[in-house]
């Protein structure tokens, strides 16, 4: 466990300790209370004595922020001299702690993520540290909601591929297309990306083709240091910033888009644009004509066509033949 947690929560059982004002606190019965905490939480079996002074000269200073007022009486016995004093208001007003709480009700909410489930421990203790005096008994309203989608197959992987990226180590992945069999990559990945509730990851092979594999496709995934790290060649920060969603290949270029919409639906994208190039062309009492400078992709038609019936496709001539088409398909349907 590292240095610093563990300092933090001697910190905290010292607080708790000065607080009870019905005993009088010797070293060595602060030693004995937050060995037993400790014991409790970590299973720490040794403190010792020269710990808890320094704990109380840092508790004390100013190096850390805390500035805690406590004072030796009848030379043996600790308080703090001001008995109003509570540890964690000395570097956050009751204000800043309300504001914390809020964001934790929202960092709460992708707790069941597992990528997340090694900071549940720490998250837990460090709520009911803070947030003990502002809470009442009832089960607060969830007044921010997210989505619930941590059933969402490939979100395990999350952690391992960003610890490659940091480690920047090759992996080898079994992969399986929706209309293909299991295939081995090994890859130096690059980026991850989310996109409509789906993780991707950017990568290459060791002939260095790109490949963007979606999370939920992946079967197993494992570090492989048996290759050399390759670093894309490319801009990597800005490699998806000609395209909506994910899939780009590096031959294709932008399209010039032009379409028209109706105002009630171009309200939505004029608040949340498409994509970074959307422009407004024209407008009238009927029709807004906007264009959009991205890649033609799977992505850039299921966006457009959620507008359906309020929206049509002027330019290029082939973007707006190939919808038509699949307008046609699915007519014929019904």
């Amino acid at each position: 466990m590292p240095q610093n947690k563990n300092a933090l929560i001697r910190y905290q059982t010292i607080d708790e300790c000065l607080r009870n004002t019905a005993k009088k606190w010797t070293k060595e019965m602060l030693q004995e209370k937050v060995l037993e905490v400790l014991y409790e939480k970590e299973k720490i079996t040794k403190l010792s004595i020269r710990t808890i002074q320094l704990d109380i000269q840092h508790m004390r200073s100013n190096k850390l922020g805390y500035n805690a007022p406590i004072i030796v009486y009848e030379r043996k016995y600790y308080k703090y001299g001001d008995p109003n004093f509570k540890f964690y208001d000395s570097t956050l007003s009751k204000t800043e702690i309300k504001h914390l709480i809020d964001a934790m009700d929202v960092i709460k909410q992708f707790m069941p993520f597992k990528q997340f489930h090694e900071l549940s421990d720490d998250f837990t203790k460090l709520e009911q540290t803070i947030s003990k005096d502002f809470k009442d008994n009832n089960e607060p309203i969830k007044f921010i909601q997210l989505d619930k989608t941590e059933t969402t197959k490939g979100r395990e992987y999350i952690t391992p591929i960003k610890n490659a990226l940091v480690k920047k180590i090759c992996l080898r992945i079994n992969y399986k297309p929706f209309d293909g069999h299991i295939k081995i990559h090994n890859v130096s990945p690059h980026i991850l990306k989310e996109y409509n509730n789906r993780w991707f990851l950017l990568c290459t092979d060791m002939n260095d083709k790109i490949h963007t594999m979606a999370l939920d496709r992946i079967e197993k995934l494992e570090d492989w240091i048996a290759d050399e790290y390759r670093p894309y060649r490319l801009d990597l920060n800005n490699y998806f910033d000609n395209c909506i969603g994910v899939s780009k290949t590096l031959d294709k270029k932008p399209i010039h888009l032009i379409f028209k919409i109706t105002p009630k639906q171009y309200n939505y994208i004029k608040t949340k644009p498409l994509h970074q190039s959307q422009q407004e062309i024209d407008a009238n009492d009927d029709w807004v004509t906007v264009s959009l400078d991205v890649i033609e992709n799977f992505e850039l038609r299921q966006k457009l066509m959620t507008f359906l019936p309020d929206i049509e496709i002027l330019e290029p001539k082939h973007f707006r033949e190939d919808i038509k088409k699949t307008l046609k398909k699915a007519y014929s349907l019904y």
